[in-house]
């Protein structure tokens, strides 16, 4: 199983101290009050996803050691690439 990387890329929802992932945004529940981020910097501020959408875009994925070499070589996106 592969997890996101630290540094995927995610939008803090500031007033309600959530996150949402690209894959989810249109549908979110939010404010103005936003700015992107990292999943590091959404679990330094103990910021939870803001919907059941976004903890399945971040899921860990089963895949085969192949690709996880191709992703970090360069040669496929990464699952978390939006």
């Amino acid at each position: 199983m592969r997890a996101p990387p630290a540094s995927t890329r995610i939008i803090l929802e500031h007033t309600h101290q959530t996150y949402i992932t690209p894959p989810c945004y249109e549908q979110a529940q939010k404010t103005n009050n936003l700015s992107e981020a990292d999943l590091q910097k959404a679990k330094d501020l103990n910021y939870k996803p803001e919907s059941s959408c976004t903890e399945d875009s971040l899921k860990p994925i089963k895949q085969p050691i192949a690709y996880d070499l191709a992703e970090k070589l360069g040669l496929k996106p990464s699952g978390w690439g939006w």
